[in-house]
């Protein structure tokens, strides 16, 4: 029955995808924070019409150490940024990357759990996937930390997206199939905290990355080690 059922919900998806022209989209949710489920749950679901719910994997050792048991993924232990809560992180997208081959999904959207989506969000992704480029790898949706890059190449186009590389921006993208191949061999061994490598494979060459030129998601957590008040305290920096 389960595989019966699954089988329905994969065609209504692909007809729903081919009839309104819809992106499935990934929630990393940490199922133990109550505030982010309700966040998630009250607020992002309603602004996406295909959904699922990826389980964040906790910054705890015993949970780190058990993914890095069942899977050929080495961690270049030389790097001080890369501790526990980081590789965390790093799991819980590798879990959608998976997620998005497993599926057979063309492209996909990826979304933390802090994210606030603005009204307008479906109509922007729609003309920015009839845009892009064919052989796009990955779309930040979202760039945080130092926007004024991004904001120089956004003022000088017209179009739905800038050819931008940003240093940090994980909390919202827009991911293909070869993307998401990519970034799983690129992930072999992890060196960095995760947006980081994925701005170095893009600086390679080894990733197509693209920024969108309008920014209909914020991010309502806190982005550096200094808790200025934001609505999500990090659980990256809590360690």
């Amino acid at each position: 029955m389960k595989n019966v059922a699954a089988s329905i919900n994969r065609l209504m998806r692909n007809a729903r995808l081919r009839f309104f022209g819809d992106i499935p989209a990934f929630v990393i949710v940490l199922k133990s924070d109550k505030e982010r489920c309700s966040h998630v749950y009250g607020n992002v679901l309603s602004k996406l019409p295909i959904c699922d719910i990826v389980n964040a994997t906790n910054a705890k050792k015993a949970e780190v150490d058990e993914f890095f048991m069942t899977e050929t993924i080495f961690v270049d232990n030389s790097s001080a940024d890369i501790t526990y809560a980081k590789l965390a992180c790093t799991i819980s997208h590798i879990r959608v990357w998976k997620a998005i081959i497993a599926q057979d999904l063309e492209r996909a959207i990826v979304f933390e759990d802090d994210v606030e989506i603005f009204d307008g969000f479906r109509s922007f992704v729609s003309k920015l996937q009839k845009q892009l480029p064919s052989n796009f790898d990955l779309v930040h949706l979202y760039v945080h930390h130092d926007r004024s890059e991004w904001l120089a190449h956004v003022r000088t186009t017209k179009k739905p997206y800038v050819t931008y590389i940003p240093r940090w921006g994980r909390s919202a993208y827009l991911l293909s199939q070869s993307g998401a191949k990519k970034l799983l061999l690129g992930f072999q061994t992890i060196t960095r905290p995760g947006d980081q490598q994925m701005s170095d494979m893009a600086q390679a060459g080894l990733l197509s990355v693209y920024c969108a030129s309008e920014s209909y998601v914020n991010n309502l957590g806190q982005l550096s080690s200094t808790y200025k008040g934001e609505r999500f305290r990090s659980n990256i920096w809590s360690e």
